[in-house]
C-alpha cells in the first residue's frame, strides 16, 4: 500500500498526529489563546483538511468571539477524525511545532544536498537563508508583530469579561483580584511581613482558594513540616477552627463534616505538597517539580531558604538571594506560569508600615525582579480584633490598594475593609505600631 506523504516527501506515518488531536484540543476547551501564544499558524497543519478544519476555527472565532462547538464543527467536518487526549494544550502544541520543525529541516537538508551536487556556495547560501527563516518560525521569543495579535487581543478581552475582571489565578479577597486581575503567568509575586504576621497562613489561604476554583497548585514549604502545612490545607477546605482541630476538640457535628469535606477534597483533582528535598531545594528543584506535576500555579512558603543552585549552597547574604529570585523569575516566564513566595521584613519595616519597598529584606533582588509585593501587617492590635492588613504599593498599570482581611484561623480569611483613597491607606498604616519587643 502506498504511503501517503506530505509535500517535503516524508511519509505522515513517519511522524506522530498532532494535528487531530490540537483541533480536538481546541474544541473540547475553548482555548485558543494559548494555540497562538504558542505561534501555531495553518502552514503547520501538513494535511489539508486539517488546514481547513484549523482555519474554520479561527474564522469563526473572530466572528464570535469564542471557539465552536464540536456539535458546530462536525456539521462542517463530517469525517473528521477528532482525538482526546489527557495532555495539555501546551504539550501537544510543543509537540506539533517539532513535528513541523522535523519537517522544514528535512527540507532544508534535501535541497542542500541538491545544490552541492552544483555548486557548494549555492548550498551555502540556501542553508543560511533557510536557517535565518527557521529560527524564526520555530524559536519562540516576546517579539511579536502587533499587526498580527488580533486574535490575541480578542481572546484577552473575553477572558477578563467572562472572567468578572480576572485572567490569572483567583487570589482569596476581590480587591486584589480587582488591582491585580488575578496572578497571571509568568509573574512572580511575594507576601512579605514581620515574624507572626500570618505570611505562611496567608499562602496556604490562596493555595486553597485556587483548589478550591478549580485550579491544580503546587505548594512547597520551606519552613513548616509538610504535616502541619497538610492539616493548614485541610482546615481551611472544610472551615473548622484549627485550634479544635490540632487538639482534638471538634464538636461531633463539626467532626461529621470534616470527615465528609475530606471525602470531598480526595475526589478533586490533585493538590501537590512538597516538603524541603534533601538535595536542599533549589529553583532547579522547583522547575522538576513544575515538569512533573504540570500545576496551574506555584507556591513556596519560605523563598530566603532555598538553595542557590548557582554556588550550590543555601545562604542568606544578598548575591544568593539575588540568585535565587533571577532564577524564579526565569522560570516563571520560561514555564509560563504564576509563582507565589514568602519571605521576611527587615527591621526598617516596623517603622515604615509597608510605604517602602526597601523594608523587605534583600530588598534590591525581591524587589526588582517580583511583578509586585504583597505587605502582610498583624500586630497586637490586629491580633485582638482578629485581623490583619494587606497592603501593595502602585503596580503595572494599577494603583495599589490597602484593606483589612479577617484572621480566624482557619475559617475565615475573609476581605473585610477597604480603603478607599491614599488617604484612608495611609490613616490606617499610620495607626499600626509593629515592631514592638512583644511582637518579634
Amino acid at each position: 500500500m502506498k504511503l501517503v506523504t506530505t509535500s517535503r516527501n516524508i511519509p505522515v506515518s513517519a511522524l506522530p498526529n498532532f494535528e487531530n488531536v490540537l483541533i480536538t484540543k481546541i474544541l473540547e476547551t475553548g482555548d485558543l489563546t494559548t494555540v497562538i501564544k504558542r505561534r501555531i499558524t495553518q502552514d503547520f497543519f501538513v494535511l489539508p483538511e486539517n488546514r481547513a478544519a484549523f482555519d474554520f476555527i479561527i474564522k469563526h472565532s473572530r466572528r464570535f468571539g469564542a471557539t465552536p462547538s464540536v456539535e458546530l464543527f462536525r456539521k462542517s467536518f463530517k469525517n473528521f477524525n477528532l482525538r482526546s487526549t489527557s495532555d495539555t494544550l501546551e504539550a501537544i502544541c510543543e509537540q506539533l511545532r517539532h513535528a513541523k520543525l522535523y519537517i522544514d529541516l528535512a527540507d532544508m537538508m534535501d535541497e542542500a544536498l541538491r545544490l552541492n551536487r552544483e555548486n557548494p556556495l549555492d548550498a551555502l547560501d540556501h542553508v543560511r537563508a533557510q536557517i535565518s527563516s527557521l529560527t524564526s518560525t520555530h524559536v519562540i521569543t516576546r517579539d511579536s508583530d502587533l499587526t498580527r495579535a488580533i486574535e490575541e487581543s480578542k481572546s484577552e478581552y473575553l477572558r477578563v469579561k467572562d472572567g468578572a475582571g480576572i485572567v490569572g489565578i483567583p487570589w482569596p479577597w476581590d480587591k486584589l483580584n480587582e488591582t491585580t486581575l488575578g496572578a497571571q503567568r509568568g509573574e512572580l509575586v511575594f507576601i512579605y511581613g514581620r515574624p507572626k504576621s500570618l505570611k505562611s497562613w496567608l499562602i496556604i489561604v490562596a493555595a486553597v482558594h485556587a483548589f478550591k476554583m478549580g485550579k491544580k497548585p503546587l505548594l512547597i514549604s520551606k519552613e513548616m513540616p509538610t504535616d502541619q502545612i497538610r492539616r493548614r490545607v485541610h482546615a481551611l477546605f472544610s472551615g473548622v477552627d484549627y485550634t479544635a482541630l490540632r487538639t482534638g476538640r471538634l464538636s461531633p457535628r463539626e467532626e461529621r463534616r470534616y470527615f465528609e469535606d475530606l471525602e470531598a477534597f480526595s475526589e478533586n483533582d490533585p493538590f501537590i505538597l512538597s516538603g524541603d528535598d534533601e538535595d536542599k531545594g533549589g529553583v532547579m528543584s522547583v522547575a522538576a517539580k513544575i515538569k512533573e506535576y504540570d500545576p496551574d500555579v506555584v507556591y513556596i512558603d519560605g523563598v530566603y531558604l532555598m538553595h542557590d543552585d548557582r554556588t550550590n549552597k543555601r545562604t542568606s547574604d544578598w548575591q544568593g538571594m539575588s540568585h535565587i529570585t533571577q532564577d524564579l523569575k526565569r522560570m516563571a516566564k520560561q514555564l509560563d506560569i504564576p509563582v507565589i513566595g514568602t519571605s521576611q521584613a527587615n527591621r526598617s519595616a516596623e517603622k515604615s508600615k509597608g510605604e517602602s519597598k526597601s523594608e523587605m529584606s534583600f530588598s534590591d533582588s525581591f524587589t526588582q525582579d517580583a511583578d509586585y509585593l504583597i505587605r502582610s501587617i498583624h500586630e497586637k492590635q490586629q491580633q485582638e480584633d482578629k485581623e490583619a492588613i494587606l497592603t501593595l504599593p502602585v503596580i503595572r498599570e494599577s494603583a495599589g490598594c490597602t484593606f483589612k482581611i479577617n484572621a480566624h484561623v482557619a475559617n475565615d480569611f475573609s476581605q473585610k475593609w477597604v480603603a478607599e483613597d491614599d488617604e484612608e491607606a495611609e490613616q490606617l498604616l499610620s495607626s499600626t505600631d509593629e515592631g514592638s519587643d512583644e511582637l518579634v
